[in-house]
């Protein structure tokens, strides 16, 4: 599979950062940061399963459960024992979603960069089992790549974004896409790729016809 190369903006300087980016010296905020005020009913029930399961490892760990009960048979207050166990327990179950997203979005950059190596070396490294699924869409589908990690932003708003893919069916329809390795797709994912679709407009003066994720 060859990546037919789009223009990169070769005049522009983008810098990436975690919540925005600077392009040409002025800050845009980032697509996922900007849809961030838009409520994901599903992030509250998983953030506190999350927790709840955290909770479950450390009280059933058998080296907490002997510690507890050094605590409980100290001749000290207990309180004084207890408390300070309670608080370590509930710090760490306080971190367990942010630590949980935190190497979820670790895995899923690792699967991004795969497949763009993947693309931009016509198929020359190997493949993890989820960027393998992705490349697996790009052959079922026919797509002549375009694009893959394409920077889009709109000057009017001051948004940008990176593009996972960008190319076109046999029938020419242009389409962009964004991978995704969580368990969704949740439809506020619908949103992102409207962003994308309008930044990539804002950007290259072309409006895609479709995106997937």
């Amino acid at each position: 599979m060859t990546l037919q190369r789009l223009p990169q903006f070769a005049s522009s300087e983008i810098e990436h950062h975690p919540r925005h980016y600077l392009i040409d010296g002025k800050k845009y905020q980032r697509v996922t940061t900007a849809l961030g005020v838009i409520n994901k009913p599903a992030l509250g029930p998983w953030m506190v399963n999350t927790a709840i399961e955290r909770m479950r490892q450390i009280l059933l760990n058998p080296e907490v459960a002997q510690e507890l009960i050094d605590v409980a048979h100290t001749e000290k207050a207990f309180i004084d024992e207890y408390a300070p166990w309670v608080e370590r327990v509930a710090t760490a179950v306080k971190a367990a979603p942010n630590k949980e997203r935190d190497e979820r979005a670790d895995a899923g950059t690792e699967v991004h960069k795969g497949i763009s190596r993947y693309l931009q070396s016509a198929g020359g490294v190997p493949l993890g089992p989820r960027a393998y699924q992705g490349v697996c869409f790009l052959e079922d589908w026919r797509v002549a790549v375009l694009a893959s990690e394409f920077v889009v932003w709109d000057q009017t708003t001051k948004v940008a974004g990176t593009i996972d893919g960008i190319g076109r069916l046999p029938d020419g329809a242009l389409i962009v896409w964004d991978w995704k390795t969580g368990s969704g797709p949740w439809w506020e994912m619908a949103l992102q790729l409207g962003a994308y679709a309008h930044l990539y407009e804002a950007t290259v003066g072309a409006a895609p016809d479709r995106g997937f994720i």
